[in-house]
């Protein structure tokens, strides 16, 4: 929550909380610097008007470059997956939460780095994503106009052709049915309009893209289907 810090040199521990002045110094030190998520910190800073200088290392960023397919980049599990040594650092009331991950950070961040030079992807975490979390924090604190009318009447418009298109596959079926239920499509067209099908599984007919684009010539329904869907998306 930007409340509270927990900062190290690798021998020492700063417990600071938000406001006071000496973060101002530890960001702006030319020092190379690792952290757990930049991206945050970089927007937090930004709001704040703080430098974040020289972060060379961002524990999550390096999860994802080592294991792209994972579900979370979160400190405790980063700390189980790479961790060497303990991840508890002495409790002080209020800084137990940053103690922690700060804990978890000193004990992932050389076996990751390991891990990242033996792969060849320091100059994709450190020139690469680092930066760009930076450019990205930049893009959500400013944001972007919109014209909420414009934007209002196009949901109207979509929503006014997904209506219409209905309709029309209604008719073209023969009857009303769940057009976003793959079972009663597959039904639809393989049963009553006679299409011809791949295999059918214990869940019913595909209809996904391929099948759809393969069958759009067959049936004036499938361009119909087709159009719905990219339609019913935007």
């Amino acid at each position: 929550d930007f409340t509270r810090f927990a900062v190290s040199d690798g021998a020492r521990v700063a417990l600071l909380t938000d406001g006071d002045e000496r973060l101002k110094t530890v960001l702006s030190d030319p020092a190379p610097k690792a952290v757990t998520q930049s991206k945050p910190l970089y927007r937090w800073a930004l709001q704040k008007g703080l430098p974040a200088e020289n972060i060379r290392f961002d524990a999550a960023l390096a999860g994802y470059l080592l294991n792209p397919t994972a579900s979370d980049y979160d400190p405790e599990r980063l700390a189980a997956e790479y961790g060497s040594r303990s991840v508890r650092l002495p409790g002080q009331e209020g800084f137990e939460e940053v103690l922690t991950d700060l804990a978890r950070l000193l004990a992932v961040k050389e076996p990751m780095l390991s891990q990242i030079t033996e792969n060849r992807q320091e100059y994709l975490l450190c020139e690469v994503e680092i930066p760009l979390s930076r450019v990205l924090a930049q893009m959500e604190e400013e944001g972007f106009g919109i014209d909420k009318e414009e934007l209002v009447a196009f949901g109207q418009d979509m929503a006014e052709r997904i209506s219409a298109l209905e309709n029309e596959i209604y008719a073209l079926a023969g009857e009303p049915f769940n057009i976003a239920s793959p079972k009663q499509l597959g039904v639809i067209l393989f049963e009553k309009l006679g299409l011809p099908a791949g295999k059918k599984t214990k869940t019913g007919y595909s209809t996904n893209a391929d099948v759809l684009d393969f069958l759009k010539d067959k049936h004036p329904i499938v361009a119909k289907i087709l159009e719905y869907r990219s339609y019913t998306k935007l």
